[in-house]
């Protein structure tokens, strides 16, 4: 039997048994949210220390109000931090390899208004930490650089709200291009993923799905 937390099972049968366990409204909001997932667009945090920041960061990607509360349970998460050894670089070096153009937000010469970036592939945003931004080794390696376009005195906004910004400009664009949504096979993965994580008792249920698959007719 695959290992449900690494490798979720995409069997239709599977999942389709799974469903069974979950209320109407439940099933029908995976099915919904997992098919407006955008996959073209990632966001990197690097060294945000303020623990109450990071949770506003992960508030910003909530899709419903229905899944608000524990709304990291909902994203996919890849944590960079391995101890001590620099974590920026093969964060970003691992985007690049999978063809994502790293762009980093801060306010610097060659910085261009947010409006004006090209979304023509795939984005890995990165904001820095609180404070001082982004390191000299991020933007060192960011292909771009842009920033919020911002008016009066005040010339920066908390990550959270910076966050809320890009995500709701660059997903209103994106979603405005043929080519935004996930593969189908990549929505079926997020939705085994969901139903798991919308049980109390996934593993169990699945052993017993395969138990009953072995039982001679």
């Amino acid at each position: 039997m695959p290992d449900p937390l690494n490798h979720p099972s995409t069997d239709p049968a599977l999942l389709a048994y799974l469903e069974s366990f979950l209320t109407d409204s439940r099933r029908d909001l995976i099915n919904r949210i997992a098919s407006q997932r955008i996959g073209s667009l990632h966001i990197v945090l690097e060294d945000i220390f303020q623990g109450h920041n990071a949770s506003a960061v992960l508030r910003s990607f909530q899709a419903n109000s229905e899944i608000a509360l524990g709304a990291n349970k909902w994203l996919s998460l890849h944590r960079h931090a391995a101890q001590p050894t620099d974590n920026t670089s093969p964060c970003l070096q691992s985007l690049k390899t999978q063809g994502f153009k790293i762009v980093g937000t801060a306010l610097t010469e060659k910085s261009i208004p947010l409006p004006d970036l090209n979304i023509d592939q795939p984005i890995a945003l990165c904001f820095g930490t609180e404070g001082s931004g982004l390191s000299e080794t991020a933007l060192n390696l960011v292909d771009e650089v842009v920033q919020i376009p911002m008016y009066g005195f005040t010339q920066s906004f908390n990550i959270s709200v910076s966050v809320a910004i890009c995500l709701s400009q660059l997903t209103t664009r994106l979603r405005q291009r043929n080519d935004w949504q996930l593969p189908q096979n990549t929505i079926e993965r997020i939705r085994s993923q969901w139903i798991r994580k919308s049980l109390k008792s996934p593993d169990a249920l699945e052993r017993r799905f395969f138990e009953e698959q072995e039982k001679p007719i």
